[in-house]
């Protein structure tokens, strides 16, 4: 079968992994089968004006990502609000290396991200009180995946594991940070499992996720270099996941936010950041 000529979208793969391409050519001629390290991330961001899934679409939403994430879905093992405190959501996907790694364009990790808002009531001076729910899953599409052809017709394959997961809520106008959980780096334990949740008023909001590997670290920067990246100088709330799988991961996290009964609800802009990353090996 006579092979296609390289795409625009394959000669930048080639350009992007830079030496690492060249070293490897240079050994696989050389005979050697030594594995190099390779990586992809990316992501995205949105700032949102209030609008974004109903109840039953969200409903959908989370039956979708119990289906394609098992335990690693939006609320894990535990039970979502009342319907009657759900607010809004705003959902993305991300699929990285999509367009540039692999010769049928299917990417290498599948990540997907949602923000869910709940009133949770009112302080007594009067502060409306909502909690955010951040969650992120994500999962290798492949356990190994083809790359295009190099020069001399040598065509590396890669182990594909998950490395990085993250979610960013800001926050610009009158809302305030006020809870956030965790509130510290959780690692794997016995129970296998860690559970965030909102406090302080009769509407609770709560979810858990298994922890196996990695670490969940809350209110880290955002130390991405590529998008997203959008120049606010917002408060808010970042959770991440780092480690390596190979199979599916996820990071929850609640945090509140008090609006003070004077503020205009319509001012306050909502920016959603959403990153993932992976990572693994060339062989032969």
């Amino acid at each position: 079968m006579t092979r296609e000529p390289s795409s625009p979208n394959r000669r930048h793969f080639l350009r992007r992994l830079g030496g690492t391409v060249a070293a490897l050519g240079l050994a696989s001629a050389a005979g050697c089968a030594a594995p190099r390290a390779i990586s992809s991330e990316g992501g995205g961001s949105n700032q949102f004006d209030g609008s974004g899934l109903d109840a039953a679409a969200f409903r959908d939403y989370r039956d979708e990502m119990r289906a394609r994430y098992g335990d690693h879905g939006i609320f894990g093992a535990r039970s979502p609000p009342d319907d009657s405190s759900f607010v809004t959501a705003w959902t993305e996907e991300f699929t990285t290396g999509r367009e540039s790694w692999t010769d049928d364009g299917d990417g290498l990790v599948r990540a997907d991200f949602a923000v869910a808002r709940y009133h949770l009531g009112e302080r007594p001076d009067g502060d409306r009180i909502d909690a955010w729910l951040l969650w992120a899953g994500a999962r290798p599409l492949t356990e190994t995946a083809r790359l295009p052809e190099l020069p001399g017709g040598y065509e590396p394959k890669t182990s594909v594991r998950v490395r990085a997961l993250g979610v960013n809520l800001g926050f610009a106008g009158s809302l305030n940070l006020v809870h956030n959980t965790p509130d510290g780096d959780v690692k794997p334990s016995q129970a296998g499992r860690y559970t965030v949740l909102s406090g302080g008023q009769s509407v609770v909001v709560s979810a858990d996720a298994p922890l196996d590997t990695g670490t969940v670290r809350p209110k880290a920067p955002k130390t991405w270099d590529s998008p997203p990246v959008t120049g606010l100088k917002e408060d808010g709330y970042t959770v991440s996941w780092q480690g390596r799988s190979a199979d599916a991961v996820s990071v929850v996290a609640v945090c509140t936010t008090a609006l003070p009964p004077k503020a205009d609800p319509s001012a306050v802009a909502v920016s959603f950041e959403h990153h993932v990353a992976a990572g693994g090996y060339l062989f032969d």
